[in-house]
Formats: C-alpha cells, sequence, structure tokens
C-alpha cells in the first residue's frame, strides 16, 4: 500500500512541477491524495473491514507527500 502512495506521490510531483503556480501545485497533491486514498483499496483489492479509510488515509499521508515534495522540487528545479 506504501508503494501505491509513493508512485501516486510522485506522479502528482510530475504535474504539480508543470503548473507555475504553489497553491494549484499544493490543490493537485491534496486532491490526488484523496483520489489516491478512495482508490488504494479497490485496485490493491484491501477489504473494508481490515483497511478502513482512515487507516488507508492515516498510513499513505507520510510517503505521498515527502515523495511529492521530493519529486516537485527536483523537477521544478529542472524546469528552469
Amino acid at each position: 500500500m506504501v508503494l501505491f502512495f509513493v508512485l501516486m506521490g510522485m506522479i502528482s510531483g510530475i504535474v504539480s512541477a508543470v503548473i507555475k503556480n504553489s497553491w494549484g501545485a499544493l490543490f493537485i497533491a491534496i486532491i490526488v491524495y484523496l483520489l489516491s486514498a478512495s482508490l488504494a483499496g479497490k485496485i490493491l483489492k484491501l477489504q473494508q473491514s481490515e483497511f478502513p479509510i482512515s487507516k488507508i488515509l492515516s498510513s499513505g499521508f507520510g510517503p505521498f507527500f515527502m515523495v511529492w515534495l521530493i519529486s516537485w522540487i527536483w523537477i521544478y528545479s529542472a524546469l528552469l
């Protein structure tokens, strides 16, 4: 599950780097995070009883935003 959030964070960081507005980039990251949290259960076929949405949200928060921030900074700097 963590690798799923890392992958989604990287994709979100790449998309956010193309956008020159930092508030827009943060908005995209939040939207992708919420969508990936809802899709994680379906794509990874997690049982709702073992992994409620609150547990998915809390376990994916750190990896997603760390990878998003690092990939956003690297790619944004490379595009300058």
